[in-house]
């Protein structure tokens, strides 16, 4: 099984998939090319995310990420 590390690029040079843009929060999924969302604060993103992880790609989301 693929790991999340094996599907996103290394965060210390793409950074986190989380972002916030005028005030609502948002991710890029795996191929860094898509969004989703919006989310009302980062904490929602935040778990999207790892939910994303979990349900679509099947793993769980890199450690310490975001």
């Amino acid at each position: 099984m693929l790991s999340s590390a094996d599907l996103y690029p290394p965060t210390e040079k793409w950074g986190s998939p989380l972002f916030e843009k005028d005030g609502q929060w948002f991710f890029y999924d795996e191929t860094w090319a898509n969004t989703h969302g919006p989310y009302i604060n980062r904490d929602a993103a935040k778990r999207a995310l790892h939910a994303y992880c979990w349900e679509t790609l099947g793993t769980v989301c890199q450690e310490g990420w975001p």
